[in-house]
């Protein structure tokens, strides 16, 4: 499990917000390919822009694990997210391709990667799906999990529950 110092995450934070900041334009709708399912899941994760940066390992041993027990969790990836991300991506800076590029760019084949093989943990909110851009509290107000990248002990104690199979 990768884990950043506060340095990296308050760069992450401004990047986004420069991000949300610029128009993205119309991109091409790559995420929305993965059917709706009418499983009932009994842990339902959003996953944010700064989260999947920052713990793409903890996500991709997570989604692993809730492949093996296909009820049990989908972690849902906002639209913002794949239009922050985006941006991130390719952000024009002198001396290269910056970590927080590359980071952004693995999270993003990643992404693809995992919806194109219709894992049964990973859904992409569609453009039609999108009501609110503060993604985290709305998961809240909904009694959604909501992981922050802070969060060392809850990141464990889900991918534990997940990997057991564990119902609520």
């Amino acid at each position: 499990m990768d884990i950043d110092g506060p340095e990296f995450i308050l760069e992450v934070n401004e990047a986004i917000a420069a991000v949300r900041l610029r128009k993205t334009g119309d991109m091409k709708d790559t995420f929305s390919q993965q059917p709706t399912t009418s499983t009932c899941f009994q842990r339902v994760a959003v996953i944010d822009t700064n989260f999947l940066i920052s713990n793409l390992s903890y996500l991709q041993h997570l989604l692993t694990e809730a492949e093996k027990h296909p009820d049990v969790l989908l972690a849902i990836i906002p639209w913002t997210v794949v239009l922050e991300l985006d941006g991130l991506k390719s952000q024009q800076r002198e001396g290269g391709m910056t970590q927080l590029e590359e980071r952004a760019r693995r999270a993003i084949r990643f992404l693809e990667a995992t919806l194109q093989r219709k894992s049964s943990g990973l859904r992409g909110q569609r453009r039609d799906e999108v009501y609110d851009r503060n993604t985290a509290q709305t998961a809240m107000i909904h009694h959604i999990d909501a992981l922050s990248a802070e969060d060392k002990t809850r990141m464990v104690d889900l991918l534990s529950m997940v990997a057991k199979g564990e119902k609520v």
